[in-house]
């Protein structure tokens, strides 16, 4: 027989699991973390990994990023990461702002934010309202429509989707301050039932900043196309416009205005309307804690899963990076920096970035090879990058950096008749880590440090007395350990 007493003490026990135990919106909870009929304490129980987690968690002492709260421990896949930065691909070399590749950012983002993530776009790869397009259509002479409208279809597109997590598609798009649509991009949201669901910020770099405060004339360009030609276009052209400069590739002067004009525009905007927020070029790519060896906005390196990765505790495989990290929590990266300094690097992630891609396979003088996809960027003997689309069309290959300490000369290099999946990484400090194929040799292979009774492999990372590191098979007799 029912008890009513006992059921009244349950009932009195899940109330108290619902009360929170520090000052959170339950409203807000309720809305956007709470699954079916969970307890505050339920979902506490269902993120955590254990006790630990489940103290700080319920205490208010540590609450994970939303998509966390919604997605861990639950059956239904959702993504774990609040953010992602979409970029244009260049498919088929029909150039990244073809139909093409407009419509295969819309294929990832609905992607993106179907399972719960928030994208932000830079949409300056974009052509400008009025610049004349010639179709592959003979007598045709068509203009583009300009940025604007794109944002808009693709908001729009996004705005229908409804997330893992019940919210709708979470966006930000951004324009470079000198890219001619720039007054159009600023203005659009003061008509109010336009990107309703997309916050949008000027992308602005610090010359622009030094025209406003001289009060001095300021250029809205855009690679001049038609000089370059579309296969030339198609190839080089990113959406990065200091790059193209810099790379001595024509630009085209759209308008030239005074740069306070500019400002004025984006500081009664934002007065008016909350937006355009600002976001500095230079000031994110200055704390990049890769910027050495990377513009912010460029692409992860993609390698084969049997890829061997360096770590403090051998040569492990790409693939079976998170199994490692999983069991041995004290794994590290080893990644060097430009000036030849080895860290032992945090992993952060790692992971399929693209699935069942072309793969190039990259021989050098060394006995070692390299499979990757033509996205991968390799660096050469002075540590410029070098994408591997573009070794494939050069008559004279560089010198490379071989990531297990080597520089080389490369041999062959060609795509293979068949598609795998490619791997990523991310170590803290981001450096450059340290790869080959076909060398299983160097896992077991140990060498005797001369007068000393210590085995090392052959890669080993080794502390010397005069805070110096080395490779073991660098080390010389005089060189003291710590």
């Amino acid at each position: 027989m029912l008890n009513k007493n006992n059921l009244k003490n349950e009932n009195t026990e899940k109330e108290k699991d619902n009360i929170l135990p520090f000052k959170l919106n339950e409203s807000v909870f309720k809305k956007k973390y709470k699954i079916n009929n969970e307890t505050y304490k339920e979902m506490c129980e269902r993120v955590s990994y254990n006790n630990e987690q489940f103290d700080l968690l319920y205490t208010g002492k540590f609450i994970p990023a939303g998509r966390h709260l919604t997605g861990r421990g639950y059956e239904q896949l959702r993504t774990l990461f609040n953010c992602y930065a979409l970029g244009f691909k260049n498919l088929n070399n029909e150039g990244r702002d073809s139909r093409l590749g407009i419509s295969d950012l819309e294929r990832r983002s609905d992607t993106v934010s179907s399972k719960g993530g928030g994208i932000g776009v830079n949409f300056s790869v974009l052509r400008p309202k009025r610049a004349k397009i010639k179709e592959e259509f003979e007598g045709a002479n068509i203009t583009s429509s300009g940025v604007v409208p794109f944002i808009e279809r693709f908001a729009k597109t996004q705005e229908t989707i409804t997330q893992g997590g019940n919210r709708r598609g979470a966006l930000i798009g951004l324009l470079n301050c000198n890219h001619p649509d720039i007054f159009n991009f600023i203005n659009v949201k003061q008509d109010l039932t336009k990107l309703q669901n997309m916050n949008i910020s000027v992308f602005i770099d610090k010359k622009f900043i030094d025209a406003v405060e001289n009060d001095e004339d300021y250029d809205l360009i855009f690679p001049d196309f038609k000089k370059v030609g579309k296969e030339f276009y198609n190839e080089h052209w990113t959406g990065n416009i200091r790059e193209w400069i810099e790379n001595g590739y024509p630009v085209l002067v759209y308008e030239t205005i005074k740069a306070r004009k500019l400002w004025d525009n984006i500081i009664e905007n934002a007065w008016k309307t909350g937006e355009p927020g600002i976001i500095f070029e230079d000031n994110v790519n200055e704390t990049n804690n890769y910027k050495k060896a990377t513009y912010i906005n460029t692409t992860n390196p993609c390698v084969v899963g049997e890829t061997l990765v360096m770590t403090n505790i051998g040569w492990i495989k790409i693939e079976n990076l998170k199994k490692y990290k999983e069991e041995y929590p004290q794994l590290k990266i080893i990644t060097q920096n430009k000036d030849g300094k080895l860290f032992n690097s945090e992993l952060e992630w790692v992971g399929i970035t693209e699935k069942n891609d072309d793969i190039i396979k990259t021989e050098f003088d060394i006995n070692q090879y390299r499979l990757t996809n033509k996205q991968h960027k390799f660096y050469d003997e002075k540590y410029n990058k070098i994408k591997i689309e573009d070794l494939l069309k050069s008559t004279e290959l560089p010198k490379i950096q071989t990531n297990s300490g080597k520089v080389a000369n490369i041999i062959n290099i060609g795509e293979l008749n068949y598609k795998q999946d490619v791997y990523d990484l991310t170590a803290i400090p981001n450096y450059n880590f340290f790869s080959v194929l076909n060398k299983q040799e160097y896992v077991n292979t140990e060498i005797v440090v001369v007068n000393d009774n210590i085995n090392f492999n052959i890669y080993d990372v080794v502390n010397l007395k005069n805070n110096e590191q080395k490779f073991a098979i660098d080390l010389r007799e005089n060189d003291e350990l710590e």
